[in-house]
């Protein structure tokens, strides 16, 4: 079993990443079991929702895994995709700390202050939430 506890990947504005390499990306993540950390920067790239779908179930089987940090800075990710990916992190029951990056993703919608509250209502061992949803075409006070 690989003993790797911190895994560090940045992909940003990598403009040929699309689906296929995360589909990769996501099969190794299945093989590190012991994973604590994962920084991992997806700004630029191809990804949409249904491809972030599979990241979070492949996030949801990392038992170890007690912080995460995403970016998709500048993709075409929405409300939904962003559920989708919650929805995997719901289950890691030693995650406490999120970084979540949603900056400049034109596809957000008031809805994501609703998706954001729904998974730290499911998740009760969040301690450090970092959410940055700036330049997003978000209307006023979407997170309450």
């Amino acid at each position: 079993m690989n003993s790797l506890t911190y895994l560090n990947l940045n992909f940003s504005s990598c403009s040929s990443f699309d689906f296929k390499n995360l589909n990769s990306l996501t099969y190794a993540l299945g093989l590190l079991q012991q994973l604590e950390s994962i920084e991992l920067d997806l700004s630029g790239t191809k990804i949409k929702d249904l491809d972030i779908l599979e990241l979070g179930r492949a996030l949801s089987l990392k038992s170890f895994l007690q912080k995460f940090k995403i970016s998709l800075e500048k993709t075409i990710i929405s409300d939904a995709g962003v559920a989708d990916l919650l929805k995997g992190l719901t289950y890691i029951p030693l995650l406490s700390k999120l970084d979540l990056n949603l900056r400049n993703c034109r596809e957000l919608r008031k809805s994501i202050g609703e998706v954001i509250a729904e998974f730290l209502c499911a998740n009760e061992t969040i301690s450090n939430l970092e959410l940055d949803i700036g330049g997003s075409c978000l209307p006023y006070a979407v997170i309450h």
